[in-house]
């Protein structure tokens, strides 16, 4: 509650600064375009104290575009991979992936699909791909490569993983292939047709 008392009072004078000198009640002046520019700059730390899902809807019947998500996981963690030198490619086929909307806790899916990548950022070498495929809303596909070609501590992948998904209903097991991994995001699915159901689920927003 005081992260929202000092977002309330930081906003109110913003506001109040900006309406004054816009009616011509406060000169536009250096100072006062500092004191307007402090107090943006405070909202902004204000904010970036927040948890990023704490801002989205929490509501279980939140729709959630799976594309979007992996996407925007990605933005957020491209840091890492590159400090890390860890490719992450997504590879977005419309056809193969059907209905891209999951119908659940936007803040589960997104936190368990990060945990999840967030693992593989941090324990893979240098060098090292993964690329990430959509296959339906609910179920992604991370195939990992390495420059030995075979990924070692497989078991040590998925564990760690498993535990990033299961803490928020989802889980993972290993592909066919090494290196494979199926995430089962938590929610619910909304069809299960293909590409032309997947636009009439998204107009179901």
């Amino acid at each position: 509650m005081t992260q929202v008392h000092s977002l309330r009072n930081r906003m109110t004078t913003a506001l109040l600064t900006a309406g004054a000198m816009v009616d011509g009640l406060l000169p536009a002046d250096a100072k006062n375009l500092r004191d307007l520019a402090q107090t943006l700059d405070d909202l902004n730390g204000i904010l970036a104290t927040v948890p990023k899902y704490d801002l989205e809807p929490d509501s279980a019947a939140s729709i959630i575009d799976v594309h979007e998500m992996i996407r925007a996981v990605c933005d957020d963690l491209a840091l890492i991979a590159s400090a890390t030198s860890i490719s992450v490619n997504i590879l977005d086929d419309p056809a193969a992936a059907g209905c891209r909307v999951l119908r659940g806790n936007r803040r589960h899916v997104g936190e368990s699909f990060e945990g999840a990548l967030r693992v593989l950022l941090t324990v893979l070498p240098a060098g090292a791909a993964v690329d990430i495929a959509p296959r339906s809303a609910g179920i992604v596909i991370l195939t990992v490569t390495t420059p030995e070609h075979e990924p070692k501590n497989l078991t040590a992948l998925l564990t760690g993983m498993a535990a990033q998904l299961e803490r928020h209903r989802g889980m993972v097991h290993r592909g066919a292939e090494p290196g494979r991994y199926c995430l089962h995001l938590p929610g619910k699915q909304l069809c299960d047709g293909g590409a032309s159901r997947a636009v009439c689920c998204l107009g179901e927003r």
